[in-house]
């Protein structure tokens, strides 16, 4: 059983700024998504305004570069980030009258030179994508995966590219059966090539392997309900699959862990918290140690766990207004761990402040 630490660490906080103002939740607010990473001695991030896609950059977290046009969007929903080796690969799945497609870039200083799109799955009458989630397997292949509906049944689509390059991709395979509620899917790339697909309802969250030949059977994560299909968050840590959630009948926290002969173990974090309080969960290969964070309050809360035992990390008072959501870093092995804040201004208004925080790892 794992034991709670309680003693509180100093404050970690080097930076707290302002980026942008939005007009939609969607800025940065499916928590299953990663929108930030750190590179090239930058912090970046991805997000939408509520009418574009853009992203920024920063060296020391408080100075951004103006924002970058990527495409039209509504919703940052639509798009993933991946960072690997120098490379970004960002996908997009846009709803209606959109494809799903493909492209990667090398960092070039404070902006990124991209290649050509690559459609994935083409526009089709009658069929809506949505929610692109991309990663890179330990072979270096590319991996999209994504949301079909098709009159109002949806399935979750994966696709592979034929090469490392990624100049050709696999047609889409469908790996789950259909649902009349939505599947929100990301892919967790495990050490041994092998492909870890989670998906989440609002009726509970499953899992398949994808054991370098074929997709195996079905798993169930939890029955538990996430307080919403799209506030869950996953990493891979010491060969296995970390997830963490907010059950939506108890508002309880819970983490759960797949180990390396396919059991799922179960431990709540935290409890009796609010809607706006989904964990994101980020892992620092060098040291093998998983954090995880939340909004409550008018702050962010953060834990650690190392060696088994979860450290509660005081962070302070950020004067959030209405904590909305918030995005991390999937890996943070450098010193520091970037999280992008969304907070409305008004509950009554979609206005919201889009803030960046820099926390020394703790």
């Amino acid at each position: 059983m794992l034991l709670w630490q309680l003693l509180e660490q100093t404050n970690p906080i080097q930076s707290y700024v302002t980026i942008d103002y939005s007009t939609t939740y969607s800025t940065i607010s499916t928590i299953f998504q990663r929108k930030t990473f750190i590179a090239g001695g930058r912090f970046w991030l991805f997000y939408s305004n509520g009418t574009s896609e853009f992203y920024t950059s920063s060296t020391n977290g408080v100075d951004w570069h103006a924002p970058t046009l990527i495409t039209s969007g509504i919703s940052s929903s639509a798009m993933s980030v991946w960072y690997d080796n120098g490379i970004v690969h960002y996908a997009n799945a846009g709803g209606p009258g959109m494809p799903v497609f493909y492209r990667k870039g090398q960092i070039d200083s404070d902006g990124i030179a991209w290649g050509n799109e690559l459609v994935i799955a083409k526009v089709q009458p009658g069929i809506e994508q949505y929610n692109a989630y991309c990663t890179v397997d330990s072979q270096g292949f590319p991996w999209v995966s994504f949301i079909r509906n098709f009159q109002n049944e949806w399935t979750v689509e994966v696709s592979r590219a034929n090469t490392i390059g990624a100049d050709s991709w696999a047609t889409p395979t469908q790996i789950t059966d259909t649902s009349n509620l939505p599947l929100r899917p990301c892919l967790m790339p495990l050490q041994d090539g092998s492909i870890y697909a989670i998906f989440a309802s609002k009726n509970g969250i499953e899992g398949r392997l994808w054991d370098k030949t074929r997709w195996l059977q079905a798993e169930i994560i939890t029955g538990r309900a996430p307080s919403a299909d799209f506030g869950y968050s996953a990493v891979v840590l010491n060969s296995e699959v970390h997830l963490a959630f907010l059950e939506n009948s108890t508002k309880n926290i819970y983490y759960l862990r797949r180990t390396t002969d396919g059991a799922w173990k179960e431990l709540l974090v935290e409890g009796n918290l609010d809607n706006m309080s989904p964990p994101v969960l980020s892992a620092d290969q060098s040291t093998t140690t998983l954090y995880c964070m939340w909004l409550q309050g008018k702050t962010l809360q953060l834990r650690k766990i190392e060696n088994g035992v979860w450290t509660r990390v005081a962070v302070g008072d950020l004067g959030l207004t209405f904590p909305e959501g918030l995005s991390t870093f999937y890996d943070c092995s450098q010193g520091q761990i970037g999280v992008a804040l969304l907070d409305s201004l008004s509950q009554h208004v979609e206005n919201y402040r889009l803030s960046y925080l820099i926390i020394k790892k703790p």
